[in-house]
């Protein structure tokens, strides 16, 4: 259970972090305020239950998406436009939190399915022409295409010599497996 001081500390921040935009929704505010202050728990709570009911009734009556206040003759003789979606478009705002969201998957994945078929590869095959080692005990395969790929970590299951014919195969998320034989590893490429 929250203390009082807790109680009235929630209330104080919840009403800090709540846009007022309208004569409506300050009255809201006001009533929250006030029953923060109540010291008794069940008053309190019918005094927060009271609030929350006067502001439904009170948001029923009105628009959901509340207009910054007008003059009541300004709004009378002003029609009320719509934007159109182009100019949604345009606007800034309209990109916002698109980032990281599902729709900027989805952008990512037009993209990169445009991009296929501008010459990207799925595979590539090649001949080993050295394989050494680094310290702790990855593998380094110099490829007869010049190219130089890495063991990610040490699968000692694979096994590479000079003259192995592989195949990289590209995977989801950069990724890449080298397949010789029947056996695969998870590499990278140095250079």
């Amino acid at each position: 259970m929250m203390s009082k001081l807790q109680s009235i500390v929630w209330a104080a921040a919840m009403l800090a972090t709540m846009p007022v935009t309208n004569a409506a929704e300050r009255a809201d505010a006001d009533r929250l305020a006030a029953c923060a202050e109540e010291r008794d728990e069940a008053r309190r709570l019918a005094c927060y239950d009271e609030a929350i009911s006067a502001s439904r009734k009170s948001s029923d009556s009105e628009p959901a998406v509340a207009a910054p206040a007008k003059p009541a003759a300004a709004e009378r003789a002003a029609p009320k436009a719509t934007p159109a979606p182009a100019a949604a478009a345009a606007d800034p705002a309209s990109e916002f939190g698109v980032t990281g969201s599902a729709i900027a998957r989805q952008r990512r994945a037009e993209e990169e399915q445009q991009a296929s078929g501008n010459g990207k590869i799925e595979s590539l095959s090649a001949q080993i022409t050295e394989v050494s080692s680094r310290p702790r005990g990855e593998l380094v395969m110099t490829l007869d295409n010049g190219q130089v790929w890495a063991q990610k970590k040490v699968e000692r299951h694979f096994m590479a010599k000079p003259g192995d014919n592989i195949t990289i195969n590209a995977g989801m998320l950069g990724s890449y497996r080298m397949v010789n034989g029947k056996r695969s590893t998870q590499v990278t490429r140095l250079k």
